[in-house]
């Protein structure tokens, strides 16, 4: 039998020479894969990816545990699947004054989502938070955004959801519902035709995710993030009702998105990332999430053994990139005050901002010794592990800015061993981080690193692949 005319995709993906043998390849044979042949392979477009997002929503929506009017068995139980039936709205899509008035229980929620956890989701704090100035506005005559809030203030703050209205799981649920059938009216017609309503959608599933990262939900995580990721791609075929709404939704996606993805191994999730926008070098953090991806990225198609000579080289212009990163961000933070005389409050605060960036520096350089190097060099690694942990000790308001940290600290964790001082103050540290913010997903963080160092083999790559397969992935964000 002839040999195929091309490359089959498992060897493409490779990057390395197919022997292209009919039926299939000797070296997938080698490596103990399946083939998947030398035919055309169908990728998914904007509409058809819709369908397939749908399904893992409808997949999350049947195995919550809990709706607006009967129980759902858990998904590892034997019993048959109940068919979900959509339940009317819980909320009025605009609500009155009275339900909005200043001692309203939705207002008082409201604000509590204003001042206490819409500052621990932006990089800096400002008037200009745009979750405070944007945001929760918008979600007095959106719906979907509204419930998406309402449930992650009476999680963050228990108590405080009217009983009208249901438990947090309920309301979530609703929320979920109405994102799926936003998804399945963009399956059936792809063009934006409420610009606003849409960036509500992109909003509600990205808080959606922080709902389930409080409550540990970290597969159900993805799941609106995947979301989030359709959202967005099909907004781009549009033109936003709110550019500066969408650019920063984008920006806020891909930060979350970026260093979920460096904790996971699976392609199908690191392929799919959102990846920053950024405009003459404004948007904080933006270069070091692109350069972070390329790493990521690049360890993905990475299979050739790599000499210490090659390794030392790629490290020296990550290295560089990472340099010009950390002046990026420190430039677009010093625009931003520029324009706005209250983005830092005190000397202090502004300090430990660039304590911040120096942190996420030292750890970005690691990150690329853990992923893009077989041959590891102490030297380097010992360097920016000291300087790391140097600077995470210097921060006057540690818990001012940790809900920031914790993809620093998760690097950390894993370069530390065998120092019991520096293993002692990453756990030390998490544990501030999971205490101050009640984000639940910390503690599978101190978890990690605990089994981690007990391993024989120390090796992170494999431990975090073992706990994704067996459906407990790490999100470091």
């Amino acid at each position: 039998m002839p040999p195929a005319i091309r490359d089959c995709h498992t060897c493409n993906r490779r990057r390395i020479r197919c022997d292209r043998a009919v039926p299939s390849c000797k070296k997938c044979a080698q490596k103990g894969i399946v083939c998947p042949g030398f035919g055309t392979r169908f990728r998914w477009t904007i509409s058809t990816t819709h369908h397939g997002e749908l399904q893992v929503l409808e997949r999350f929506r049947s195995s919550r545990k809990t709706t607006m009017t009967k129980k759902i068995p858990h998904p590892c139980s034997k019993a048959e699947s109940v068919k979900f039936v959509p339940e009317p709205s819980v909320l009025d899509p605009r609500l009155g004054e009275r339900e909005l008035s200043l001692n309203s229980p939705i207002s008082r929620m409201l604000a509590h989502y204003a001042n206490s956890i819409a500052t621990m989701m932006v990089w800096i704090d400002s008037e200009q938070n745009e979750y405070r100035k944007i945001i929760v506005p918008l979600a007095k005559v959106q719906e979907t955004l509204m419930l998406s809030i309402l449930a992650v203030v009476s999680t963050h703050r228990p108590g405080t959801l009217p009983t009208k209205i249901g438990p947090p799981g309920d309301v979530s649920e609703t929320a979920v519902l109405q994102i799926t059938e936003r998804l399945r009216s963009m399956a059936r017609d792809a063009m934006v035709r409420d610009c606003e309503q849409h960036e509500a959608f992109i909003a509600a599933a990205l808080i959606l995710s922080n709902y389930a990262l409080l409550n540990s939900e970290l597969s159900v995580a993805w799941i609106h993030l995947n979301a989030v990721r359709v959202l967005i791609r099909t907004a781009a075929l549009s033109t936003a009702s709110n550019a500066k709404l969408f650019s920063f939704l984008k920006n806020q996606a891909a930060a979350f998105d970026v260093l979920a993805c460096t904790a996971t191994f699976d392609p199908a999730k690191i392929e799919g990332v959102i990846l920053p926008e950024i405009h003459n070098d404004n948007v904080m953090f933006g270069l070091f999430l692109l350069t972070l991806q390329g790493i990521t990225s690049r360890h993905l198609s990475q299979e050739a053994a790599i000499g210490s000579l090659e390794s030392l080289t790629t490290i020296s212009e990550v290295e560089n990139q990472l340099e010009l990163a950390r002046a990026s961000t420190l430039r677009a933070a010093e625009s931003l005050s520029s324009s706005s005389s209250k983005v830092f409050s005190s000397k202090l605060i502004e300090d430990d901002f660039v304590r911040m960036v120096q942190v996420y520096h030292h750890a970005g350089v690691l990150y690329a010794h853990l992923r893009l190097t077989r041959v590891r060099d102490p030297v380097g690694i010992e360097y920016h592990s000291s300087r790391l942990f140097q600077t995470l000790d210097s921060f006057e308001d540690y818990r001012a800015t940790c809900h920031n940290l914790a993809w620093p600290l998760f690097i950390a964790g894993i370069c530390c061993w065998p120092n019991i001082d520096r293993m002692k103050s990453t756990r030390k540290l998490t544990q501030i981080v999971a205490e101050n913010t009640q984000f639940g997903h910390y503690g599978s963080i101190v978890r990690f690193h605990q089994c981690l160092w007990e391993s024989p083999h120390l090796d992170w790559i494999n431990l975090a692949t073992d706990w994704e397969s067996r459906g407990t992935p790490l999100i470091p964000v």
